[in-house]
């Protein structure tokens, strides 16, 4: 779980970049480095939520359920969380609890006030763990994961007992939906 974690987070570096380059030099925006740095970082901290409930979304659902369910749960999050316009009222009472809030209100304390609410951190820190703690749940339950089983085929789904000879490599009997043996 932590390395698929890790991977999505350094894959966000490039995209991060790439918009505050082009804000800087196309949009104009003019800021002081350590806001530069500070929003980037709140930025890229909200990617390590969104990584984690990806991670337990892949393992608790089947692999063509993955993304359609992970983007209608992001755009959830991002339409009630005030990421595309302003919120007010009852909504933005709701959104005060979502991630994508937090990690905008984090980034607009920053570039309007210098510094950051200790509540808006303590909400990060709240989502993560708990995408976590699914994402781990969600690991735990996958029976191809563990090495105790030795049932599951995790390329095409399916699943068999398999003796511990063909399992060990010890002998070249054919085991449907494995690779076939190579002549010799």
């Amino acid at each position: 779980m932590v390395a698929k974690v890790l991977t999505s987070m350094v894959t966000t570096v490039p995209s991060i970049l790439i918009v505050f380059v082009l804000g800087s030099f196309y949009g104009h925006v003019q800021m002081p480095s350590w806001k530069w740095v500070a929003c980037a970082v709140a930025i890229w901290i909200g990617t390590l939520i969104f990584a984690a409930l990806a991670v337990a979304v892949g393992y608790k659902l089947n692999p063509d359920s993955v993304q359609p369910v992970t983007i209608v749960v992001f755009f959830f999050f991002s339409n009630f969380g005030g990421l595309w316009f302003s919120l007010s009222g009852g909504l933005l009472k709701f959104a005060e609890f979502t991630p994508t809030y937090q990690i905008v209100k984090i980034s607009t304390d920053v570039i309007a006030l210098g510094h950051v609410a200790l509540v808006n951190v303590i909400g990060l820190v709240v989502w993560f763990a708990i995408f976590a703690v699914l994402a781990t749940f969600g690991h735990a339950s996958e029976p191809g994961l563990h090495p105790a089983s030795e049932t599951r085929d995790n390329a095409h789904g399916m699943e068999w007992p398999r003796s511990p000879l063909i399992t060990r490599g010890l002998t070249d009997r054919h085991v449907p939906g494995t690779c076939p043996p190579r002549p010799n």
